[in-house]
């Protein structure tokens, strides 16, 4: 119950401090102080989120999406660069795939994918700036609902599961595509779970009035922009 006050309270004076710096769409001002320490990568301290064991062949596809879309990059030197890219996860890297050129993390302050006919905009931050902290580098999505949501994307190693009574299981080991939804509390980003529950469990007071908006306007948990209009109603009305 506690967390759920702390949370209450921290997207409420959040929410004041955006309005009362006219709002934003997420991320973080850069300072060249900034630019330059992770240009540097953090003296060698900072590492991308990979569980997949060295040790081990596996054969798994490293990016997020299947093929490659014209994508607009800005790097923090303030430099823009277009081309046809594809999001590495393995090496949290951008590809361009008529080129050959490869983008790394740390040199990166933002890229977007815009809409098509078959799919919707993206974007994504460097994670180094939204979360200075963080044990991790590379970059997280952005959500254009709150800036106070963002999802990491990253590999996950699953270890063979086959259950020789059941019948039942994997023989191989696998890695896949995962991803975690974050809200920030503070200076802090913690984990929103992936059920109906648990989410609205995570605003006490508040959770049955949420649940009553989100009916009313059909919003779902597992809809990340949806999740981000409920923590702006939250943010609004926490008290």
């Amino acid at each position: 119950m506690k967390q759920a006050f702390y949370i209450l309270m921290a997207l409420h004076f959040a929410t004041i401090n955006l309005n009362a710096q006219g709002g934003g769409s997420g991320g973080t001002q850069l300072s060249g102080d900034v630019a330059i320490n992770i240009r540097e990568g953090g003296a060698g301290k900072t590492f991308i989120r990979n569980r997949i064991p060295v040790d081990e062949y596996i054969d798994y596809q490293p990016y997020l999406f299947n093929n490659s879309r014209y994508g607009e990059v800005k790097l923090l030197d303030g430099t823009l660069k277009t081309g046809m890219y594809i999001y590495n996860l393995d090496t949290e890297s951008l590809e361009n795939t008529e080129t050959d050129e490869l983008i790394q993390w740390n040199i990166v302050e933002s890229f977007h994918f815009p809409k098509t006919d078959n799919e919707e905009a993206i974007q994504f931050s460097n994670m180094k700036l939204i979360w200075p902290e963080g044990e991790y580098g590379g970059f997280l999505q952005d959500v254009k609902s709150s800036p106070f949501v963002k999802v990491k994307h990253y590999l996950e190693y699953f270890p063979p599961n086959w259950n020789p009574s059941t019948q039942m299981g994997s023989k191989d080991a696998r890695v896949e595509a995962q991803s975690q939804a974050y809200l920030k509390v503070n200076k802090q980003w913690i984990e929103i779970p992936d059920t109906k529950n648990k989410f609205f469990e995570m605003f006490g007071s508040l959770s049955e009035d949420l649940r009553t908006y989100a009916r009313k306007n059909r919003l779902k948990v597992r809809n990340i922009e949806d999740v981000g209009k409920m923590v702006m109603w939250v943010a609004k009305n926490g008290k």
